[in-house]
C-alpha cells in the first residue's frame, strides 16, 4: 500500500525578514530591505517590536541578513522576481524566513504596505505612501536600485490597548490620560485621544511609536526615553512590556528568533513572583474553605408546635 504524505522542513531558531517592494506597471522593481525581528503576541501573527539595525550590529539569525550582503542581495532578488513573475503593480512585502546558516525560504506576499513600513522609510528616506500613490497614477519609479542607500537604525513598537500580563487579551474602554513622546527623531502615528474609546470589535492598535538613531544602540536608548514618557490611562498597554523586551540581554545582544518571547517570559520581573504568591495562597485558602464540612445546627422547637398542632413534629433545622 503506498503512502502519500507531504515533508516539511523544521527551522530551529529562526527570524523572520520582510522584503518591502515597490513594482510599477512598466516592470520596474526596486526592493527596500527591511529586517525584522519576531518578538511576537501570544494571540496574534503581528511583531510588536520591528527593528532595522545596521549590518555590524546584529548578531542571531535574523542578524545574519544584515551582516552578509549577499544573502540580502539574493532575497532582494527573490523577491523583484516574484513580484515579476506574477505581474504585481505596487507596494508590499515579501516574507522569508531565515535559518542560522543563511539559507531563506518563501512565506507569502503580502500585497499592502506593511504596519511596519515606517523603519524602512526612516532607514531609506522614501515615502512608501507617496511611493503607492505613483505607481497607482501610472508614474515610473524614476530611480534605480542603486539610488536606494539605508542609514542608521530604526525601531517600531507597538502601543496595543492590551495586557501583556493577561495572555494579551484586549483592553477596551476610554482612554481616560493620553500624553505621548516627542523630540528629534521620534515618530509618534496615532489616531486615538484622551476620552476616546478603544472598541472591542476591533484591532487594538493605538498607536506605532517609531525612533531613528545613527546606530542600533543609539535607537535602542531613544527607544527607552520615549516609551517611559509614553503615558496611557484608563486601558492596559503594551508599554510595559516593550520597556521589557528592550532591556533584555537577547534583545541587546541581537539574538532575536521566533522563541524570544518564551525566553521572555522566563526573565525575572520585578514583584511577579510575589504577586504569583499571593494569588497561589489565597487559591489554596478558598479550596481548603471548599473541603471543609460546616457543623450541623441544632434544631430548634418551633414555637406554635408546642401547642400540639396534629401532623407536626414541631422541629425545624436551623
Amino acid at each position: 500500500m503506498a503512502a502519500c504524505g507531504t515533508t516539511r522542513r523544521f527551522i530551529l531558531e529562526a527570524g523572520a525578514a520582510g522584503i518591502p517592494v515597490v513594482a510599477s506597471d512598466v516592470g520596474a522593481c526596486r526592493e527596500l530591505i527591511e529586517g525584522r525581528s519576531e518578538e511576537d503576541q501570544r494571540l496574534g501573527p503581528s511583531g510588536i517590536v520591528t527593528r532595522f539595525a545596521a549590518p555590524e550590529e546584529t548578531a542571531a539569525a535574523i542578524a545574519r541578513l544584515a551582516r552578509d550582503r549577499e544573502l540580502r542581495r539574493r532575497m532582494g532578488a527573490a523577491a523583484c522576481r516574484l513580484a515579476a513573475a506574477v505581474g504585481y503593480v505596487n507596494a508590499g512585502t515579501a516574507e522569508f524566513l531565515v535559518d542560522a546558516h543563511g539559507s531563506f525560504y518563501f512565506l507569502e506576499m503580502n500585497a499592502r504596505l506593511q504596519v511596519e513600513h515606517p523603519v524602512t522609510e526612516l532607514v531609506t528616506g522614501r515615502d512608501l505612501v507617496r511611493e503607492q500613490l505613483r505607481i497607482a497614477a501610472g508614474e515610473k519609479l524614476g530611480y534605480g536600485q542603486e539610488d536606494i542607500a539605508w542609514s542608521g537604525a530604526a525601531i517600531e513598537c507597538r502601543i496595543n490597548a492590551e495586557d501583556p500580563d493577561q495572555g494579551f487579551l484586549p483592553s477596551p474602554g476610554c482612554i481616560t490620560r493620553l500624553s505621548a513622546p516627542a523630540g528629534p527623531w521620534v515618530r509618534n502615528d496615532s489616531g486615538v485621544y484622551a476620552g476616546y474609546t478603544v472598541p472591542r470589535y476591533y484591532d487594538t492598535l493605538m498607536a506605532k511609536l517609531i525612533v531613528w538613531a545613527p546606530d542600533r544602540e543609539a535607537a535602542v536608548a531613544r527607544m527607552e526615553r520615549a516609551l517611559g514618557e509614553y503615558q496611557v490611562g484608563g486601558v492596559r498597554s503594551t508599554i510595559p512590556v516593550l520597556r521589557r523586551i528592550l532591556r533584555h540581554p537577547d534583545f541587546v545582544a541581537g539574538k532575536l528568533d521566533t522563541q524570544f518571547m518564551e525566553r521572555l517570559d522566563d526573565a525575572p520581573v520585578p514583584g511577579r513572583h510575589r504577586t504569583v504568591a499571593l494569588i497561589a495562597a489565597a487559591l489554596a485558602a478558598y479550596e481548603r474553605a471548599g473541603r471543609e464540612t460546616p457543623p450541623a445546627a441544632a434544631p430548634t422547637v418551633i414555637a406554635w408546635a408546642r401547642l400540639g398542632r396534629p401532623g407536626s413534629s414541631g422541629l425545624r433545622p436551623r
